[in-house]
């Protein structure tokens, strides 16, 4: 049994949290995260999606092109955030038994226009289903050619439209049912998910913000201090820095300190059962 620790409800999980329930817990949360960070900072998103056949690799090209992107956003001055679901297409391999790898990727600027921009026609002929709208400021539709040729094989982008990224790419992260597939025919780990760091201050519940805002105000040493996520709480540590000399070389180690302050997750175990249980899916 777990009670909110600020609204007093309380609920029972559904079942056994096992591995790959915390693990889609886990990728759900930075979802929200990542869209909390795109809200707050009031990023442009653009949708990216590339596509790799089974045959000519995938993970190492597909890292190859989002590190170049990166480079390119980040030297024009930008800032450059993304997040990624991977999915099989079902369609493709259900008509030619494929395992095409197909990364949804959603991109963050502060900058209007550095990607481009293309909109998909359903019912035109192959070939010519992609019209492209506008080139990027940064990122072009020559870029995108250059740096996927031979490596990846196909892409979209597209302006989006909204900052409601979170359901946009929950419905891929949910639905990848041939993903077992492909880790059993390529014999090695798959990556589904991933993507930018973000800051913890777009990590925190309503309540835990609350709570930071309240403590650095009351104490501006905390505001030097370093704040992460451990589970579901917010932990504060100092860290201390030791020097050494090695060979006329001085190398600085930042080290763990203690734990300075720790704000709590919304929920918390609670014992007792004559409390109500109120069902959430959160």
């Amino acid at each position: 049994m777990f009670r909110n620790r600020h609204t007093g409800q309380t609920f029972a999980p559904k079942g056994v949290f096992g591995k790959r329930e915390r693990s889609m817990w886990l990728k759900k949360k930075r979802l929200k995260d990542f869209q909390n960070m795109v809200t707050a900072e009031g990023l442009n998103v653009s949708f990216l999606t590339l596509t790799c056949s089974d045959v000519n690799g995938g993970e190492k090209y597909f890292k190859q092109v989002m590190d170049s992107m990166r480079h390119a956003v980040v030297r024009a001055g930008y800032v450059f955030k993304f997040v990624w679901v991977l999915e099989v297409q079902p369609k493709r391999y259900i008509k030619t038994g494929e395992l095409a790898r197909h990364w949804h990727i959603v991109l963050a600027s502060d900058g209007v226009g550095v990607f481009p921009h293309a909109k998909y026609h359903k019912e035109r002929p192959r070939g010519r289903k992609y019209e492209k709208i506008r080139d990027g400021s940064v990122i072009t539709f020559d870029w995108l050619h250059t740096h996927t040729l031979q490596k990846i094989g196909q892409y979209f982008c597209m302006d989006g439209y909204s900052r409601g990224l979170y359901r946009y790419l929950l419905k891929y992260l949910e639905g990848n049912d041939l993903i077992d597939e492909l880790r059993t025919s390529s014999n090695k780990k798959i990556r589904t998910f991933g993507g930018s760091s973000v800051a913890v201050v777009h990590q925190m519940t309503e309540h835990q913000s609350l709570e930071f805002s309240r403590l650095v105000s009351s104490d501006a040493s905390f505001a030097d201090l370093n704040f992460h996520r451990e589970g579901s709480r917010i932990v504060c540590r100092s860290y201390s820095v030791s020097v050494e000399h090695i060979i006329g070389n001085v190398y600085k180690k930042r080290r763990k300190s203690k734990v300075e302050y720790v704000i709590k997750g919304d929920w918390v175990r609670d014992t007792s059962s004559s409390e109500e249980v109120v069902n959430t899916s959160e």
